[in-house]
Parts: structure tokens; C-alpha cells; sequence
């Protein structure tokens, strides 16, 4: 539908050009359970060191959030759901909220979930953590595959960042 926007203020009105206002459908979260309130599930934790994941008591603006403490740090760490559905050659943007009590960062990836693990278009997005809840977002598009994907892998990765005592806390993951 075509518009002309009229702005008025106290020192009178502006008529701008005619736009075009366009209703894009409402965005499909290509994640389970990106707020944590419904428990852990899907989303598992593995670590080459020592630590836990569990669901904290809180969010940024929810009850719940993920909670990853690091007890050793270790050369393979991360927080990942896999099985995602992806199309190919597609424009996605992820968003989610995160800090750690020490402002040590992470980085996140998509990639094929299975040897040889292929870069689907999202590597190493490094986020520099602080200590407060940070909103962070990445765009990309989906590349290497021709056709719909069921084996998308997005992970969350701590390794060279993470020390013992670490606490990272991860909420609000979207990837649509």
C-alpha cells in the first residue's frame, strides 16, 4: 500500500514523498527453546575441561536463562542445538543476550552437524562479553548447500577464552 506521510509540529507540517508500506509476515525462530524457560533441552553442553550447564533463575527481561560455569578450562568448549532446518542461499540474523562474570567473550558458528562440520555462513562470530546483559546480532547468509538443510548446528563457543570460575549466562537466542 502507497502513502504520503504528513508530519506536523509546532511550527507547522511536512508532507513527505509517497512510500510504499510494506507488512513482512512475523519471523520463525529456526531455534527450540532460545529463552531457556522451558529447562536445558535441546541445547547441550560439552566441554574437553570441566563445567555444568543448568538454567539460571533469571533473564533479561525472563524467568529463565542459560547458565554455563566453567570449572577447567578446556581446547573444546561450547553450547550448541543441532538439527536445525536452514535454507540455502538465505539472508538469517541471530540475535541473543549474554554476559560472563569476567567480561571473557565467546564466539558463535552454524555450521553442517557432522564431520566435516562445514561453515553454513556464520564462523567465529566473536562476542566481547561484558559484565551486564549485552544484546548482540549477526547477519549472514547460508551458503555450501543447494537445497533445505535438517542438519544445522549453531554453537556457542568458550574455548581460549574461558577460565576456571567463569560464569557465562546466554538468553534470548533467535536465529529467523
Amino acid at each position: 500500500t502507497w502513502y504520503r506521510c504528513v508530519i506536523a509540529n509546532g511550527l507547522g507540517s511536512v508532507t513527505s514523498d509517497i512510500a510504499l508500506l510494506v507488512v513482512l509476515p512475523p519471523l520463525t525462530n529456526v531455534v527450540t527453546n532460545g529463552s531457556f524457560e522451558s529447562g536445558t533441552s535441546p541445547w547441550i553442553f560439552y566441554t574437553s575441561g570441566a563445567g555444568s550447564f543448568t538454567q539460571a533463575p533469571y533473564g533479561t527481561d525472563s524467568a529463565k536463562s542459560a547458565l554455563i560455569g566453567i570449572s577447567t578450562a578446556g581446547t573444546d568448549v561450547q553450547l550448541f542445538q543441532a538439527g536445525l532446518k536452514l535454507d540455502p542461499n538465505t539472508d538469517y540474523r541471530l540475535t541473543f543476550d549474554a554476559f560472563s562474570n569476567t567480561g571473557h567473550d565467546l564466539d558463535v558458528s552454524l555450521n553442517k552437524n557432522g564431520s566435516p562440520y562445514t561453515n553454513y555462513g556464520l564462523a567465529a562470530f566473536k562476542c566481547n562479553l561484558g559484565i551486564t546483559w549485552v544484546s548482540y546480532a549477526a547477519t549472514f547468509t547460508t551458503k555450501i548447500f543447494s537445497s533445505p538443510v535438517t542438519d544445522g548446528r549453531l554453537w556457542f563457543s568458550f574455548a581460549g577464552y574461558d577460565s576456571a570460575g567463569d560464569v557465562y549466562h546466554i538468553d534470548h537466542v533467535m536465529l529467523a
